[in-house]
Formats: C-alpha cells, structure tokens, sequence
C-alpha cells in the first residue's frame, strides 16, 4: 500500500505548531475560566462554551501530531533541536521566576491590582524570544499584543474588575493565536500531503 511522506522539514514544523496550539489553548482556557471567576460569571453556560472552545483547538492539534507521526520517520534530536529544547527551558524558568517576582513585589509595595497585568505582561514579553527560537513570527505579534492589551486594560477598567477584564483578554489573545496557528498549520499539512510524493 502506498503512503504519503512530508519533506523532511515540515514534519518539525507541524509538531512544533501542535504542541504550541495545546500549550495556548489549555493556557488560554485557564486565563478564561480565573477571568470569569473573578467577574463572578463563570456558570455552566460560559464553561460549556469554554469546554467547546477548547476542545475545538485541542482536537485538531492531537489529530494533526498524529497524522504527521504516522508519516514523520522516527528520528533522533540533533544538536540544534537539543540547543532548542534547552533555551525553551530557559526561557520559562526566567518567564516563571519573573511571574514570582512580580507577584511578590506588588503585593509587597501595595499594589495587588496590578498583579494580573503584570503576569499578562511577562507572557507576552516571554513570547519574543520563543519567536526568535522557533522561527515562528506570529509570537511576535501575539507578544506585542499581550503586552499593549495589559498596558492599556487596566487604564480603561475599573479596579475591581481589573483581573478579571485583563485575563479575559489575554485569554482570548491566547485562543486567537492557537486558532491562527491551526488555521496555518491545516493548510501547510494538507498543501504538502497533495504535493508529497508517494511512496
């Protein structure tokens, strides 16, 4: 029986954008659901849309990892991809060591409102490097975004609701970016199946 194969570099690209949509996608339901919690709206409705939201970037993804694998040979990571791996571990150890900082620091000072923007800013701003790292240029733009949206929301929002309106908007940042990613990674996966020689 004949099978379809990818060029050698797409298969990495399209595990790479997977695991970045699972990733965004479980992040983003998280930002989602505390948001709503704080706003005092998170009721079966909203976590029924929000089970529906996750599911329908999470699906595709693991079906998209899997239709890959089945073509992708088993290969062993070289030098580059370890290098990857061990800057994407730095990147978060900083990005989680500046959340607690943060948070500590402006409970300290006496500025707890602000601790939600603060987290959506160092996400946003951790998205730079994993940009550079991955060869991916929307995390640029998603960065860009997070760090506005978290600069501007608190300007424009009552203090109560402060949390509650900046995580509801970094979550939704977090979902676009996964369903923008999917869209593109669907597109790259089936453009080249068509294209793939068989084997």
């Amino acid at each position: 029986m004949q099978t379809e194969s990818l060029p050698d570099s797409v298969p990495d690209i399209l595990q790479s954008r997977a695991s970045g949509i699972l990733f965004f996608a479980s992040f983003g339901a998280l930002w989602l659901s505390l948001s709503l919690s704080f706003l005092h709206r998170l009721d079966l409705a909203a976590i029924a849309l929000l089970a529906a939201g996750w599911f329908s970037l999470v699906l595709p993804s693991v079906w998209m990892l899997r239709r890959v694998g089945e073509r992708a040979p088993p290969r062993q990571p070289d030098d580059d991809e370890r290098a990857r791996q061990r800057m994407f571990r730095i990147v978060n150890l900083v990005q989680w060591t500046a959340v607690g900082v943060a948070v500590v620091g402006l409970q300290w000072a006496g500025y707890p409102l602000y601790v939600v923007p603060a987290i959506a800013a160092i996400i946003g701003l951790h998205l730079f490097p994993l940009a550079y790292l991955f060869r991916y240029s929307l995390h640029y733009l998603t960065g860009a975004v997070l760090v506005a949206w978290a600069i501007a929301a608190p300007l424009r929002t009552a203090p109560a609701e402060i949390a509650g309106v900046t995580g509801l908007g970094t979550g939704a940042i977090l979902w676009c970016s996964a369903a923008l990613t999917l869209l593109y990674s669907i597109f790259l996966l089936t453009t080249r199946l068509e294209q793939a020689p068989h084997r």
